[in-house]
C-alpha cells in the first residue's frame, strides 16, 4: 500500500502545470521518492529476515505510517490547499473542512483509540462491553468483532441477555490484520432470576465474563456449573434422527465408545462416538481454520423403572450443546433373575445388560478376531446360562474347553477314539471314491446309524443329570468332514430330545466354537465336500426350527465371511469385537448401521459392540467387558 500511495503521488506532481506555483514542490516530490524507495527495501529485508534487525524494524515502521493513504494523501493534500487557495478564504475553509470530515470517516481506528481511552474505566467497571456481532449461526454459533481494549482469551464464559439469559464459550481467537475475532458457542440458557446480576445490560449486546471461577459467581445453581465442566461442543450440518455430526470445541479427553448427551425436548438424550474427521471452520469471509468433527450415534434416552434405553424419534436443534458422560454420571438399576451385566458402555457407568432366556431360545453370536476378547465374553455368557438352569452343550474339536470349564464339573460327552478313527476312513473312502462312492457312501450311512443310538444315549444322559454343562469333545476327528459329521449327529440326537420332551420346557444351547470349520459357508469348500453340504443343510434346518423347542445357538467365529449365512441370518442378537474382513462388514451393517460399522476396526481389546434382541440397550453400542479371572469375580491386570 505505502508504495502503491507513494508512486500515484510521484505520478501527480511530475504531471503537475503550475510546478512553481506548488509550496516546497521539490522537497514533497523527495520525499514521496524516499518514501517508495523505502518501501521496496522494507518488501525484501522484512520479509525475509527470520531475525528482525533494528534497523528493518524503523524502515517497516516508517513506511507503514507516511505511506498510509490517509497520511500521505493528506500531506500533499494541505500542501496543494495552501498554495491554490491561500487567498481565497471561503473555498479555502470550505475545502478544509470537507477534508476533515473524510478525514475522520477514514481514520476510525483514532476515533476507536480516543473512545477506548475516554469510556475504557466505564466498561470494565460495569458493563465491559465485548464487541459487534458479524455473523450468528442463531442461538448457538456467533462470531464477534471485538471492541479494541477489551481482554478475552480461548475458554472465557461471555453472556447475551435476550428473553433468557445465554451463556456462550469461547473457542477461537484470531487477529485479522489490526482487527481481533472471537468465535463463541452457547453454553447454557437460564431465566434471568437464575443468574446474578447487579448492572444494568442492554439486550442484544456480548459481555465478558471472564473464567470458571466468574461463571460460579454468575451462576446461582452449582450444579448448571458442573454440568459445564463436561461442555465437549455443538451441534452440527448433516445430522439426523440416527446419528448427530458435532464440532469439537472444549479441550476435553474424547475416545471413540464415549458417550455425548443432549437436551431434546426436555429429555436427556445420548450418543456414542464411533467415528471422527477433520473439517474447516471458517472465521470471517477470507480466513478459516481447522476444527474437528465428530459422528455419534444415538443410543437413546435411559429410562431407569425399565433398565433400558428407549429410542427417540427427533433430532437436536442446530448448534445446540452437547456435553460428556462420565463416570460422575448417576446411574441406577436393577437385575431380574434371568438378565446378566456382560459389561459397560466406555467411561461410564451404563450397563450393557443381555437377558439369557432370550440369548439363548433366539440365537446369537460372537464375532471377532483372535485375541479381541471373544473368549472372556464367552465364559460369561455360558456362566450364567448354567447358573439359570439351561443345559449347555459346547462343540468343542480343540481339546481345550474341558479344561477351561473344569470347576463347573463338565461332562464329557464323546465317542471311543476307536470309532473316532473308523469315521474318519469310511469319510475319507466316500471323498476319493469313484463313480460318486455309491457302496462307500452306503458304507458310511449304515455307519452313521450304528453311532446314533450310542450318541442319543450320552445326551439323554446327560440332559437328566443333575449337570448343565456338557462338552462335545471332536480331538480325535482328524478332518472337516468328519467333525461337520459329528457336530450333526449330535445336534440331532439333542434336537430329537427337545422335541420329544418339549412339555419339560428345559432350555438347551448349543455353543458353536470355531463355527466357521462346523458350518463352514457353501463358497469356502471344496467340490469334494458334497456330502459335508448336505451335512450342514441338516444343521441349518435345526437351527431354523431349533426356536420351537427352546434350543438355541451360541456361534463363535473369527471371519463372518467363512460362517454360513443360513444360521448366521437367524442370529437375533450379535456381539462384535474387532475385525478387518470388509466381506464380514457388509453382513454386519444390517445389525449396527452404516455410522457403527466403522468403528469396528478400532476397537480396543475387551470393547464389542452389542446390538439384538436379547440386549437392553435398544440400539447397537459400543460396549467394554471387564475381564475375568476364568468365572471368579475378580478382574485381572492386562498388558492391553
Amino acid at each position: 500500500h505505502a508504495l502503491a500511495n507513494s508512486l500515484t503521488i510521484i505520478l501527480a506532481l511530475i504531471l503537475l502545470k503550475d510546478k512553481n506555483k506548488f509550496l516546497f514542490y521539490g522537497v514533497n516530490l523527495w520525499l514521496f521518492i524516499i518514501i517508495a524507495v523505502l518501501s521496496l527495501i522494507a518488501i525484501f529485508v522484512y520479509q525475509e529476515e527470520k531475525q528482525k534487525s533494528i534497523f528493518s524494524e524503523i524502515i517497516y515502521k516508517i513506511v507503514i505510517f507516511l505511506g498510509k493513504a490517509a497520511v500521505a494523501f493528506s500531506i500533499i493534500f494541505i500542501f496543494a490547499l495552501f498554495s491554490f487557495y491561500a487567498n481565497k478564504p471561503l473555498q479555502f475553509w470550505l475545502i478544509l473542512g470537507f477534508w476533515a470530515v473524510i478525514f475522520l470517516a477514514i481514520s476510525t481506528n483514532i476515533l476507536i483509540s480516543i473512545q477506548d481511552y475516554l469510556f475504557s474505566k466505564k466498561k470494565e467497571t460495569f458493563l465491559n462491553q465485548l464487541g459487534k456481532i458479524i455473523e450468528e449461526h442463531s442461538p448457538g454459533l456467533i462470531t464477534i468483532k471485538c471492541y479494541r481494549g477489551i481482554g478475552i482469551k480461548s475458554g472465557d464464559y461471555i453472556f447475551i441477555i435476550r428473553e433468557r439469559v445465554f451463556v456462550y464459550k469461547t473457542f477461537k481467537i484470531l487477529f485479522v490484520e489490526d482487527d481481533i475475532y472471537c468465535k463463541v458457542a452457547l453454553v447454557d440458557e437460564l431465566d434471568i432470576k437464575e443468574v446474578n446480576i447487579t448492572n444494568k445490560y442492554s439486550k442484544n449486546e456480548f459481555y465478558s465474563l471472564g473464567d470458571e471461577e466468574k461463571l460460579k459467581v454468575f451462576i446461582k445453581e452449582p450444579s448448571r456449573v458442573e454440568i459445564l465442566k463436561n461442555y465437549v461442543g455443538l451441534i452440527v450440518e448433516q445430522t439426523d434422527i440416527n446419528a448427530i455430526r458435532f464440532q469439537v470445541i472444549a479441550d476435553i479427553k474424547l475416545e471413540e465408545g464415549y458417550v455425548l448427551l443432549c437436551r431434546i425436548g426436555g429429555k436427556n438424550i445420548l450418543y456414542q462416538i464411533v467415528n471422527v474427521c477433520l473439517s474447516l471452520d471458517r472465521i470471517s469471509e477470507n480466513t478459516s481454520t481447522g476444527t474437528i468433527i465428530g459422528i455419534a450415534q444415538q443410543i437413546g434416552d435411559w429410562d431407569s423403572k425399565k433398565v433400558k434405553f428407549d429410542k427417540y424419534g427427533w433430532i437436536p436443534k442446530l448448534y445446540s450443546p452437547i456435553f460428556l458422560v462420565d463416570q460422575n454420571y448417576k446411574v441406577e438399576f436393577e437385575l431380574k433373575k434371568n438378565e446378566i451385566v456382560l459389561g459397560c458402555i466406555p467411561n461410564t457407568n451404563f450397563p450393557i445388560i443381555a437377558n439369557i432366556d432370550t440369548l439363548v431360545t433366539h440365537h446369537s453370536a460372537i464375532l471377532g478376531i483372535t485375541g479381541s476378547g471373544k473368549t472372556e465374553l464367552a465364559f460369561t455368557i455360558i456362566a450364567k446360562m448354567i447358573e439359570c438352569k439351561t443345559k449347555v452343550f459346547c462343540v468343542d474339536f480343540t481339546g481345550d474347553y474341558f479344561e477351561e470349564f473344569k470347576d463347573f464339573n463338565p461332562e464329557r460327552i464323546t465317542i471311543p477314539s476307536e470309532k473316532a478313527e473308523e469315521l474318519n476312513q469310511k469319510l475319507f473312502d466316500v471323498e476319493t471314491g469313484k463313480f460318486g462312492a455309491a457302496e462307500e457312501k452306503k458304507s458310511l450311512d449304515g455307519y452313521k446309524q450304528s453311532l446314533t443310538p450310542v450318541i442319543a444315549e450320552m445326551v439323554k444322559k446327560f440332559i437328566e443329570s443333575e449337570k448343565n454343562l456338557g462338552i462335545f469333545e471332536l480331538a480325535e476327528i482328524s478332518n472337516t468332514s468328519a467333525t461337520i459329521a459329528m457336530t450333526e449327529l449330535y445336534i440331532s440326537s439333542l434336537f430329537k430330545y427337545a422335541r420329544e420332551h418339549r412339555k419339560d420346557q428345559r432350555k438347551y444351547c448349543i455353543v458353536l466354537e470355531e463355527a466357521h470349520t462346523i458350518i463352514p459357508e457353501d463358497r469356502t469348500m471344496g467340490v469334494e465336500d458334497k456330502f459335508s453340504k448336505a451335512t450342514i443343510g441338516k444343521i441349518c434346518q435345526i437351527a431354523l426350527q431349533g426356536r420351537k423347542y427352546k434350543v438355541g445357538l451360541l456361534v463363535i467365529a473369527q471371519r463372518t465371511a467363512n460362517v454360513t449365512k443360513t444360521v448366521l441370518n437367524q442370529c437375533n442378537s450379535i456381539m462384535i469385537f474387532s475385525s478387518f474382513d470388509k466381506t464380514g462388514f457388509d453382513f454386519m451393517e444390517n445389525y449396527v448401521g452404516r455410522d457403527m460399522i466403522q468403528a469396528i476396526p478400532n476397537l480396543k481389546f475387551l470393547q464389542g459392540i452389542v446390538a439384538g434382541r436379547c440386549f437392553k440397550s435398544g440400539r447397537p453400542v459400543i460396549m467394554e467387558i471387564p475381564r475375568k479371572d476364568k468365572f471368579t469375580d475378580t478382574p485381572i491386570e492386562t498388558d492391553e
